[in-house]
């Protein structure tokens, strides 16, 4: 890819990519000791939080929706079509978030026009209405204020969370190789030697398993290790006439995933991508700084739903700024009939 790209992230994140990477390849004893003995320690203390959850009644079903990497793996985007499709069943939702980038502890009710709302507490209001959104650092307490009014409880970013019990675990499994007919997950280093939260060993808590897959694939997975496998496709929805410019901006985990979705929908390359770092809390400043550096008011910006709620009341209504939207479609089964079935319905 040749074309601008303008890093604002933290040198910190900046330097924790490139380490990672480096890492990746490392095959020394000494390091192999250190990322075993850091799985090892990381994995007690997930187990304390795991048991130290609240029990909770049967009723209402408490979902949690989670993943192993540290960002990057659609988890808000697949809560949103899990929630969708349980109100289409006639069910009411809530969706428990942790309010990344908000200095509001909660809980509380997240509207539409809430702007004390983190990032994705505000998309996922904006993107389903009538669900029950609670940011909530305290889950429990986010539980609390919903158990009476709502059938289901989604807890989204759930997976490793203290708190609150869940009777039933999504794992994303982001990163996998199909062979011979079985999945192999494909799992790094376990943070600080990599951007994992946990090792492999993890999948084994899971109750179900999200694989992300193509439209075009003739053969699914179904289950791993006993595990049940759904898988799904994930669209990129966005559109420019045939010679127009466009340029990007994302203040998300995997910067990169977004610009090849955007290059490869487009057919070529922006002019430019600014890269800020994960739930980035634009300022009028930073708005004004992109502005003046590409003052070509014909071209077309493009930025992720999450990045969208917390521009749009800055952004100058004389340059053309538009959502890329991401389209979660279930390939074979989907998930829904086993929420159902676990429920009772």
């Amino acid at each position: 890819m040749t074309f601008q790209i303008v890093d604002k992230r933290s040198t910190g994140t900046r330097a924790a990519g490139k380490l990672w990477k480096s890492w990746a390849s490392n095959s020394s004893p000494i390091f192999n000791k250190l990322t075993i003995f850091t799985s090892k320690l990381n994995k007690i203390l997930i187990n304390k939080r795991i048991a130290s959850r609240t029990v909770i009644p049967a009723n209402p079903k408490v979902i949690s929706i989670g993943n192993l990497s540290l960002g990057g793996s659609g988890k808000t985007p697949l809560a949103i079509k899990i929630a969708s499709d349980l109100q289409e069943t006639g069910l009411k939702v809530a969706i428990l978030v942790r309010g990344y980038g908000s200095a509001d502890a909660g809980p509380f009710i997240v509207g539409a026009e809430n702007k004390n709302a983190g990032d994705e507490a505000l998309m996922i209001a904006q993107a389903l209405p009538e669900a029950v959104v609670v940011q909530s650092r305290d889950r429990v307490q986010g539980y609390n204020q919903v158990k009476d009014i709502v059938d289901i409880v989604i807890i989204e970013d759930g997976f490793q969370t203290a708190g609150l019990n869940r009777h039933i675990d999504f794992l994303i499994l982001d990163k996998w190789d199909f062979q011979r007919g079985t999945p192999v997950p494909q799992i790094g280093n376990v943070i600080p030697w990599g951007p994992f939260r946990e090792s492999i060993d993890a999948i084994d808590r899971a109750d179900c398993l999200l694989v992300p897959a193509e439209d075009t694939q003739d053969t699914l997975p179904t289950e791993y290790n006993g595990i049940a496998i759904f898988s799904y496709s994930r669209n990129s929805i966005l559109s420019l006439d045939d010679t127009g410019d466009y340029a990007l901006i994302s203040g998300i985990a995997n910067p990169e995933q977004f610009e090849k979705q955007c290059i490869r929908k487009l057919g070529r390359n922006p002019v430019a991508s600014y890269r800020y770092d994960d739930h980035k809390a634009y300022s009028q400043a930073d708005i004004g700084q992109i502005i003046d550096n590409h003052d070509n008011t014909e071209t077309t910006w493009f930025t992720t739903a999450k990045d969208y709620v917390k521009l749009v009341g800055m952004w100058p209504d004389s340059v053309d700024i538009k959502v890329v939207d991401l389209q979660v479609k279930w390939l074979g089964t989907s998930p829904i009939q086993f929420i159902l079935h676990e429920k009772g319905e």
